[in-house]
């Protein structure tokens, strides 16, 4: 169980790194709407480049707590938790512009995988 937390905190957090520090002025078939950068899909949504920065401060700073609690396990369950729900948000900002379902499908898989990991977090002590 150990090594399933452990590879669901690294592609989690991995996951959210490579998006918002890799891939932020990168077009992808994900991106919300018909944008073409992190900027442009925020406006999609109808938020503001402020909100951006914002979002994005908090999933960096969670993806980063997410890796640091391979090492402080403690740290696991409030991070993953706080993924989850940006991962929520993401589906709703989604499905608000009506986006087809391939868009949908990264955040709905990191939401998937954060909860199994909270799950085994909390139900399955290793």
């Amino acid at each position: 169980m150990k090594y399933i937390k452990i590879i669901l905190s690294l592609i989690i957090s991995l996951t959210i790194l490579n998006v918002w520090l890799i891939r932020f002025d990168n077009d992808s078939i994900y991106r919300g709407g018909e944008s073409i950068n992190m900027i442009q899909e925020f406006q999609e949504y109808g938020l503001n480049k402020t909100s951006v920065y914002i979002v994005g401060f908090f999933k960096v700073s969670a993806a980063l707590f997410l890796l640091f609690g391979i090492f402080f396990k403690k740290l696991i369950f409030p991070t993953t938790l706080m993924i989850a729900l940006f991962m929520i948000g993401a589906i709703i900002m989604h499905l608000k512009i009506s986006d087809e379902v391939i868009k949908i499908l990264p955040s709905t898989i990191l939401l998937f995988l954060s909860l199994v990991l909270m799950y085994l977090d909390r139900f399955k002590k290793t």
